[in-house]
């Protein structure tokens, strides 16, 4: 990326925080992150985003730019011959807006950038050109189209998507469902990486007896045998140092997403639901929020 002075950072950054709110909030207002496959229509400049049951969301879009992680390319979607002029507007909109500013970036075609900057750009484009978010539309060999979108029309919203009653006391103890589970899990694998420096001994059936108590008491699977602790992956999964933000959205079938973000790329959705009278985890959607732009 080219180099940016300290108000062009500040910029960045609040506009990332923005929309890493925008966001949010559109995955709380019509299940955003839930979807399965999307596909973007040029002629007609629609984003749609469906669901494993089949259930549409279509909404207004804008091709904002591109980014290629094999050699960190960034691209300005006016510079990207392959995009529909129709799907151009809000990105040009923003070169002019942001070149009257001299901010380099924007005027610029192509150049490398971290993932990072990628985001605090496409978001201060999107901010200025009236977008209501930003959505990562993931391709081949990772290539990301970063595409605007507009709020959909609360008539449009199928009614499947609409938001799903969740209190906020259920939303904050799945999340505390969550975080135990994982804190009681942490000690096991650092225990157990620990023991093997020692003496080199195998010790695995020993700690998984206890990884599976800790199993049993949160968790309640239809397939419990696939989601059954089976290894000590190091750095540990359950590392709460690792664990850069909990993230409860709404379910729509039922329940809670709690999800342990470590990274931009690796989300870890847990599901949970009331079992009973009691909250349980029922599952890692490990599906959900691929498109999605977090902080």
């Amino acid at each position: 990326m080219p180099p940016a002075n300290e108000s062009e950072r500040s910029k960045m950054a609040a506009a990332a925080a923005w929309l890493d709110d925008a966001t949010l909030s559109a995955a709380r207002e019509f299940a955003l992150g839930e979807e399965r496959t999307f596909s973007l229509d040029q002629d007609t400049a629609t984003l749609t985003l469906t669901q494993e049951s089949g259930v549409e969301l279509k909404l207004r879009a804008q091709v904002l730019a591109s980014f290629r992680p094999q050699d960190r390319s960034f691209r300005w979607s006016w510079a990207n011959s392959s995009v529909d002029p129709i799907l151009l507007e809000a990105a040009k909109t923003a070169r002019e807006h942001f070149s009257a500013e001299n901010f380099r970036a924007f005027e610029m075609p192509t150049f490398q950038a971290t993932f990072d900057d990628c985001t605090g750009l496409v978001a201060l484009a999107a901010q200025v050109s009236g977008c209501a978010g930003v959505y990562r539309a993931l391709g081949e060999d990772a290539l990301t189209a970063f595409v605007g979108y507009r709020t959909p029309e609360k008539d449009t919203i199928a009614p499947k998507l609409i938001k799903y009653a969740v209190s906020a006391d259920e939303e904050r103890g799945a999340q505390e469902v969550v975080r135990s589970y994982n804190d009681e899990m942490f000690p096991i694998d650092v225990a157990y990486h620990e023991a093997q420096g020692a003496d080199g001994t195998e010790l695995a059936d020993e700690f998984l007896v206890k990884k599976d108590a800790i199993y049993e008491r949160y968790w309640h699977a239809d397939d419990k045998d696939y989601w059954r602790p089976c290894s000590f992956a190091w750095p540990s999964d359950h590392d709460p140092f690792r664990i850069k933000r909990y993230i409860t959205i709404p379910k729509r079938a039922n329940g809670v997403y709690v999800v342990a973000k470590r990274n931009a790329f690796d989300l870890n959705p847990f599901v949970v639901e009331m079992v009973g009278e009691k909250q349980r985890i029922t599952s890692i959607d490990l599906d959900w929020g691929r498109g999605l732009l977090l902080a």
